[in-house]
């Protein structure tokens, strides 16, 4: 289980804050920054995307879930 029961609505909020920080780091000339240790700006947006979205599979499926 992804996200505790009865925690849905904090894992909602937090995933799509990951959504759209990456969206952010991946739409904007941000992208195309370097950090100072060498780590691509692209790179940090993909993995927000991703562990927002894997979030959100951790709510949807708690959702569905409980509706049973």
């Amino acid at each position: 289980m992804i996200i505790k029961e009865g925690k849905e609505l904090l894992g909602a909020v937090l995933a799509s804050v990951f959504v759209v920080m990456g969206g952010v780091c991946l739409l904007t000339p941000l992208r195309d920054e370097v950090s100072h240790h060498g780590f691509p700006m692209w790179l940090l947006g993909l993995v927000l995307v991703v562990c927002g979205l894997f979030l959100w599979g951790g709510v949807v499926q708690n959702l569905l879930r409980r509706r049973r």
